[in-house]
């Protein structure tokens, strides 16, 4: 069985205020994933990575027909659930923000997420990390997709609920 899940090459927090972050310097943030993964990091204790790229996946019937991204990209970031991941395993891919004084922020972001031949595209979520430091804090997923769409879809979440907290971390899984 090969299942993507597939992250955009276009991911945009937009955040409304003045802005002063530790490790995102210009807003709005924006990451490619043209030629790498940015300001995003992979996960030291999930299960497997993500990968980059800007010429195709490995396999037919699943994920994007191209190797272009969403929104007239070239790049985007994907994950293969096939052999010899197990559907209990994770990929996490996440970058942290200090919104703390500020009065609203979102992200935007596109995902193409299809699985072809019968088989199910899996689960990707985005999971929140809110607090001010790197522990005490508590986990939401506001955004989870478990159907499969041919094509590239776009979603934007309200992070009203993140604003005043100086560690949010994002993470795609």
């Amino acid at each position: 069985m090969k299942t993507f899940k597939y992250l955009s090459a276009l991911l945009i927090l937009l955040l409304i205020s003045s802005y002063s972050f530790a490790q995102i310097t210009s807003y709005p943030h924006s990451t490619t994933f043209a030629s790498g993964f940015g300001d995003w990091n992979q996960s030291a204790s999930d299960d497997f990575d993500w990968t980059q790229t800007t010429s195709g996946t490995p396999s037919s019937g699943t994920g994007p027909q191209s190797s272009n991204g969403a929104d007239g990209t070239t790049g985007y970031i994907f994950t293969e659930t096939s052999s010899p991941v197990s559907t209990s395993e994770t990929a996490r891919l996440y970058c942290t923000y200090d919104l703390t004084n500020k009065s609203a922020a979102s992200v935007t972001f596109y995902y193409h997420i299809y699985a072809g031949s019968g088989y199910g595209p899996g689960t990707l979520r985005l999971a929140i990390y809110k607090g001010n430091s790197a522990s005490g804090g508590t986990y939401h997923y506001p955004w989870t997709v478990t159907s499969s769409h041919n094509g590239w879809q776009q979603a934007t979440i309200d992070l009203a609920d993140y604003v005043g907290y100086s560690y949010v971390q994002l993470a795609f899984e």
